[in-house]
């Protein structure tokens, strides 16, 4: 069936355009002067376009992303995040997640976006994107973006009891200070990846071998601790998660700690322990028992997580990737494009074979070191999301694009050089005049230089001798002295 908008298009040609893919064309008078051309895949059905092989602008061409593109996205972003937060208002309580992506590395970044996740929902119901100048400082664009999208949220009415975020500092103080009344918890990834840091450091040090078996049971202990604990107790996680101290050196009961003491696992198999005496079970205590990792541990997610967020930045990769630098307008409607693209493809179907089984992938990421990955297929992503963006297109009027042009304008911030004080031209100029005529003079020294005789060389303090850092005695013959804890295992 013919799309009702084809109707009103005049036919131009189709002559001009490859034999791979067909293609029909019609121009509309009432697109302000636009041609638009929509591409074909069906070749058995040419006068059908096919949702998802996209628009494009043949007339015109660097006109359009200005004139046309980013006001028809500005449009949409004020349409779609109502449907989303009136289906949100309807579920009640709600769980988001957050966390943030600046468009380069390290602490050069011109751009931070920050994305909330209605994990009730689920859908990303909103984002902020922030400038560095704005904020003052690459770091701090993503504790602004932050504050923009949860104050948007509260403002719309919604309902929000708990907030999932990484391990970002400022964040955990605003939520602690602010808003006391939303539960925050910390993303079981971050944490993870803490704690394999620490102890992969540990391990790597001499004599400290027989912990790195260790790393992997501790990552999933963690895991284990948190998803068990469906009230998000702090305490009880946190003496959960101890538990593990006392697992290692193959104590099962009478632990520590009275919430948690005794080990919940059954029949426990014969394995390398680790000597409780040992100088790695005392550094590891201290890693594992600090108080800044307690602190995040005790407010670990028992169940929603930031997993989608993060396969939401690898999409927005495919939109905008780091390695282009886009004006603020460019990145501001990418991030509009990849959410809605996201959102339309979040819960694909997984594909099935002719025979009823379920084909599996299975991969081997460079940080597991060999451990494989197994996923389930999924089938092709959707694109009939761009349909809807054409029909939209086609409900607004000039006026309306014209108005959304001119809050466009309102919104872009001031160029980054407007955050530096700039020196005056011709300060700068006189001031290269006055050191291009300044003439470089020999300064004699107020004492007159000798060399030091032989005996003040004698004299000279010589280096300490190196001691151990545990028993303070002195390295040499070190292997023979008994007390010191790095020759107990000997």
């Amino acid at each position: 069936m013919q799309q009702p908008w084809l109707q009103e298009g005049i036919y131009l040609d189709q002559s001009t355009f490859t034999a791979r893919d067909q293609a029909t064309c019609w121009e509309f008078p009432h697109l302000h002067g636009y041609t638009i051309c929509w591409w074909v895949l069906h070749k058995d059905e040419p006068h059908i376009p096919a949702y998802g092989t996209g628009l494009c602008v043949i007339k015109y061409f660097l006109q359009v992303p200005t004139d046309l593109v980013v006001p028809h996205c500005t449009s949409l972003l004020e349409a779609l995040p109502s449907k989303l937060v009136l289906s949100a208002k309807v579920l009640g309580d709600l769980t988001i997640a957050g966390d943030g992506r600046h468009d380069s590395m390290g602490h050069c970044a011109k751009y931070g976006a920050y994305t909330i996740f209605c994990c009730t929902l689920p859908r990303i119901i909103h984002f902020a994107l922030v400038q560095r100048n704005q904020a003052g400082s690459s770091p701090a664009m993503e504790l602004m973006g932050f504050q923009k999208c949860i104050d948007f949220l509260l403002g719309c009415g919604l309902v929000i009891t708990a907030f999932i975020s990484d391990w970002h500092t400022q964040i955990a103080s605003h939520m602690k200070n602010v808003l006391t009344h939303i539960k925050h918890y910390f993303d079981l990834w971050h944490l993870k990846k803490k704690i394999t840091k620490l102890l992969s450091k540990i391990s790597k040090e001499k004599g400290n071998e027989d912990l790195r078996p260790w790393i992997k049971p501790c990552e999933r202990h963690l895991y284990w601790s948190a998803t068990t604990t469906s009230d998000g107790n702090g305490k009880i996680i946190w003496a959960k998660f101890k538990s593990f101290l006392s697992h290692i050196v193959n104590r099962h009961t009478d632990l520590d700690e009275p919430l948690f003491n005794k080990c919940a696992r059954g029949d426990i198999p014969d394995r390398t322990w680790i000597n409780p005496e040992d100088i790695v079970y005392e550094k590891t205590k201290k890693a594992l028992t600090a108080d800044s990792l307690k602190k995040g541990i005790m407010q670990a997610s028992p169940s929603a997580q930031t997993d989608c967020l993060e396969g939401f930045h690898s999409v927005l990769n495919f939109f905008a990737p780091k390695i282009i630098a886009y004006s603020y307008l460019g990145m501001y409607c990418r991030h509009i494009l990849a959410a809605l693209h996201f959102n339309y493809n979040l819960h694909r179907e997984g594909k099935v074979n002719k025979d009823g089984s379920v084909p599996l992938k299975v991969t081997y990421p460079k940080f597991k070191n060999g451990e494989a990955t197994v996923r389930n297929l999924k089938i092709k992503p959707i694109f009939d999301y761009v349909g809807e963006l054409f029909q939209f297109f086609m409900t607004l009027s000039k006026q309306q694009l014209q108005d959304a042009c001119i809050e466009l304008k309102n919104m872009v911030p001031d160029p980054m050089n407007t955050m530096l004080e700039k020196q005056p031209r011709e300060e700068a100029i006189r001031k290269r005049t006055e050191r291009m005529r300044m003439v470089a003079k020999d300064v004699p020294p107020t004492a007159p230089a000798r060399d030091p005789t032989s005996s003040e060389r004698r004299q000279q303090p010589s280096r300490a001798l190196p001691r151990c850092s545990i028993c303070k005695n002195p390295m040499r013959g070190h292997n023979s002295i008994p007390d010191c804890p790095r020759n107990r295992k000997d």
